[in-house]
């Protein structure tokens, strides 16, 4: 009812009462898609009230949750008023920047703010190191606070054009609205985040984080290269992070030779997956006199012995959810008769999943750090960042410490004299000196990287595909 109610007060240009109404949906929804209607309707609100800006962030954030396959034509409609919001604002042409002060737009108060500084503390180690390796241009920092607060994000982004910053690292929590604004400004922004389409936002946006997308990849062409596994299906939680894989998921599928079998989704307080399994399996088979497992047929099930195995259509079964979460899945898929290749995101990464190593060996998942790592140049990027911190790095911070090192290599470069040149140069160079792996950007500022591959074999998890090798 309190949809109707947004409506009704949005015809009649009550947008402060619309507005309240549709916070309080987003505080305590009774249902995913109330969640995203109330999103939109909000967007709607501050578009009719002229802030674009916070109309982009409302619009991206129900495009999120929206199920692009089933969805479609809602996908399409927001879309194109992201477009409409995007578009109204000509970018400002800046010529006048300094070419050595880089802002930085870090969440360093509030709920996020111990990883805020821990990358602060990492892009400060890197400047520090880079000035102290050459004698020519020194570079300084402009430090601000988003407060994960999008109003704060870009007043931060305005305050840095009134600085001529010569680009800007960040944001990692409040993105949209920050992005769309550097755009409009002209100021390079290299976020760091793996929000969906926030490189959208304009030519002068790029990304270096590990993306949805990259992580699918390097799990799918793994299997496709040593199996010729082509068949796979998805088990998913119902909640943003579990559609957001989703949706990335059937994208990159589409993008290979190879077939989505099978969707089931599940509640991420659930603790009893039998109904979403038994969506998973076609039928039963059993052992004959042969040894051969062969198809029961419907009126055996009931009888059926202890040696069967459930039939299932696929290959691989991807599960984009936390180690816990695996720990409970994993023993029913096995109680349940589907013994199939298992396939994760780098939350996996993580000592956790052992407790259920039984019922995970073979399994793959991609992360973008390795902290083992042979190489030299990761080694002493340890070393340095546990003598200045006391800890060690994760993969934000090693990511960090790569981007303050490519923009400020690109930064030095004499062929750099203007913003548009920053973009220019990220978008012409393969950056080989990382961290994590080697990097470039696409013409849409994503970035272009493997990843490392981790699989659990016995009681360990092993590197099994490194950028190093």
């Amino acid at each position: 009812m309190k949809l109707i109610e947004i409506e009704e007060l949005f015809l009649e240009k009550s947008f402060s009462k619309a507005l309240d109404t549709g916070i309080a949906i987003v505080e305590n929804p009774c249902s995913v898609e109330h969640y995203v209607k109330a999103l939109e309707w909000i967007g709607d609100i501050f578009n009719a009230r002229g802030e674009k800006t916070n109309a982009f962030h409302f619009y991206g954030e129900a495009l999120e949750y929206l199920d692009r396959e089933t969805n479609q034509s809602r996908v399409r409609a927001l879309t194109k008023k992201i477009a409409e919001v995007t578009s109204l604002k000509k970018i400002k042409k800046k010529t006048v920047f300094k070419k050595n002060r880089i802002g930085v737009l870090l969440p360093l108060t509030g709920y996020y703010h111990l990883a805020g500084h821990r990358v602060l503390d990492t892009i400060q180690l890197a400047v520090n190191q880079f000035n102290d390796a050459q004698s020519g241009m020194a570079f300084q920092l402009s430090v601000k606070d988003t407060a994960s607060d999008p109003a704060a994000a870009v007043k931060a982004v305005k305050k840095f054009e009134k600085e001529k910053v010569s680009c800007i690292i960040g944001p990692m929590i409040t993105v949209r609205s920050a992005a769309i604004e550097s755009n409009n400004l002209g100021i390079p922004m290299m976020i760091m985040s793996q929000k969906p389409d926030v490189t959208k936002a304009g030519q002068f946006i790029l990304r270096n984080y590990m993306t949805p997308a990259m992580q699918i990849r390097t799990g799918t062409s793994y299997f496709l290269d040593q199996y010729g596994f082509t068949r796979f299906a998805i088990l998913y939680p119902n909640e943003k992070y579990g559609m957001v894989f989703k949706a990335a998921f059937i994208d990159v599928i589409s993008q290979y030779d190879a077939e989505l079998a099978t969707m089931v989704s599940y509640e991420p307080s659930q603790t009893d997956f039998s109904d979403q399994i038994k969506k998973l399996i076609t039928g039963y088979q059993t052992l004959d006199e042969n040894g051969e497992y062969v198809d029961l047929e419907e009126d055996e099930v009931k009888k059926r012995n202890k040696i069967y195995r459930a039939k299932i259509d696929f290959d691989v079964l991807f599960i984009p959810d936390t180690p816990g979460m695996i720990n409970m899945i994993a023993p029913q898929l096995k109680y349940h008769g589907i013994d199939v290749q298992l396939m994760g995101t780098n939350l996996w990464n993580s000592q956790k999943l052992l407790l259920a190593k039984e019922y995970v060996q073979t399994a793959i998942f991609p992360d973008g750090f390795y902290l083992d790592s042979e190489s030299k140049r990761v080694k002493d990027f340890i070393s340095s960042y546990f003598k200045a911190t006391d800890n060690f790095p994760e993969y934000s911070e090693a990511i960090a410490y790569d981007t303050a090192m490519i923009i400020m290599n690109t930064l030095s470069s004499p062929t750099v004299s203007s913003r548009k040149d920053v973009v220019k140069y990220l978008q012409s160079n393969t950056f080989n000196k990382t961290i994590t792996c080697p990097t470039s950007f696409g013409p849409q500022g994503e970035p272009v990287k493997p990843l490392e591959l981790f699989q659990v074999i016995g009681d360990e998890i092993k590197l099994i595909g490194s950028c190093d090798d």
